[in-house]
Order: structure tokens, then sequence, then C-alpha cells
């Protein structure tokens, strides 16, 4: 392993657990204000309850769809924390679900 005289090193193990704090405090954070607008627009009436588009089904798409890199995430950080190879695969997989591409 690199020895830094810096004392880097350390401060990688926390990449993955402070990527993962971050994701979910972001979907937490807009989840949260769609949330409350659903709530206030209810609340004065704004809502049209035929439309097949509402702002709580919004919230459960940008949900589902949202952790679906905090999951990997947490997956890996087990892996990573059991010294697992499986790693590398999860790894792999990473990229392609946030939308990245070569």
């Amino acid at each position: 392993m690199f020895n830094s005289p810096f004392g880097i090193v350390p401060w990688l193990d926390t990449i993955y657990p402070l990527a993962f704090a971050q994701n979910v405090m972001a979907t937490s954070l807009i989840s949260y204000k769609i949330l409350s607008q659903y709530r206030s627009s209810a609340a004065h009436g704004v809502v049209d309850s035929s439309s097949r588009l509402s702002l709580y089904r919004v919230l459960r798409i940008i949900v589902e769809s949202a952790m679906i890199y905090p999951l990997e995430l947490l997956i890996l950080i087990i892996l990573y924390l059991k010294e697992s190879p499986a790693q590398v695969i999860l790894q792999a997989a990473v990229v392609p679900s946030i939308g990245a591409s070569k």
C-alpha cells in the first residue's frame, strides 16, 4: 500500500461512507421538498386528483431511481469491510448505474 507522509491513506477509507451519506441526505432533502409542496398544494385545493401524474407519483419515481446508487454503495461498504474480492465486480457495476459512460 502507498505510504504517505501526510497520512492520506486512512482518509481513503471514508470515501464510500461519505458518498453514501451525501446521496441519502440529498435524496431525503429533495423528497422532503416535493412532499411538503404536495401537502401545501393539497391543502390549498390545487391538487387534481383525476390527474395520472401527481407530485406524489413524481416523488416515488425520484426516490426509487435515486436509491439505486446508495444501495450499491451500502453493499460496496459491506464488501469493502469484509475485504471481499466481490467488491471489484460491484465497483464495475456502479459506473453504469450513475449514467457515466466511456
